[in-house]
């Protein structure tokens, strides 16, 4: 699986292509899961916000997610810093434990088409794709439909998964893997494997 998922380029504003392998941790070459928030903050600048645990344990509960099912919530966060996500990671929030990124959440919407269309995965594979792309190039997962019109598929091997939302790709999460056996099994119950 991991040779399905090895590259993702980025393309400047002034048409240079940079190509980064992605590996373990999962991400940029700048921007990283496990990387030091103090590297974080190098790359993308001060966050607009920073929040803490209980402020986005609101948001989410307020907005009717079910937090115990949250891959967020099962890894665990100190903080959450939220960005101008018009940058060219599209990087919207990161999430924070000890001082460590442990999970992204790389957006499009409400993305103008510029950091949009910079960001390719695979080569092949673009923000607002379909599914049925995802499918061809990484191939079928967990994909459940979360009941607010979103369907995600989930590549736990890789520490990435991806939100669709009619039908095309809208966002991106790069997160550290859980080990946990008892996390793991909610994450493949809420996740269930699709039988083909």
């Amino acid at each position: 699986m991991k040779r399905f998922f090895s590259y993702l380029l980025i393309f400047s504003f002034h048409g240079i292509i940079a190509q980064t392998n992605i590996e373990t941790p999962y991400g940029f070459p700048n921007l990283y899961v496990n990387m030091p928030t103090s590297k974080l903050l190098a790359e993308m600048g001060q966050p607009t916000e920073v929040r803490s645990f209980e402020s986005e344990k609101k948001v989410w509960v307020d907005g009717g997610y079910d937090i115990s099912k949250s891959i967020a919530f099962l890894i665990g966060f100190d903080q959450v810093y939220l960005f101008d996500y018009q940058n060219k990671y599209c990087l919207w929030k990161a999430y924070v434990l000890n001082d460590q990124v442990i999970y992204m959440n790389l957006t499009s919407r409400y993305v103008r088409e510029e950091f949009t269309k910079q960001l390719t995965i695979r080569n092949e594979l673009h923000f607002h794709d379909s599914i049925a792309a995802f499918e061809k190039i990484l191939g079928k997962n967990f994909f459940p439909d979360r009941g607010f019109g979103y369907t995600d598929y989930l590549y736990h091997d890789l520490g990435i998964r991806f939100t669709f939302k009619q039908g095309v790709m809208t966002n991106i999460y790069l997160y550290r893997r859980l080990t946990n056996k008892a996390d793991l099994y909610i994450l493949a119950r809420h996740f269930p494997r699709d039988k083909e």
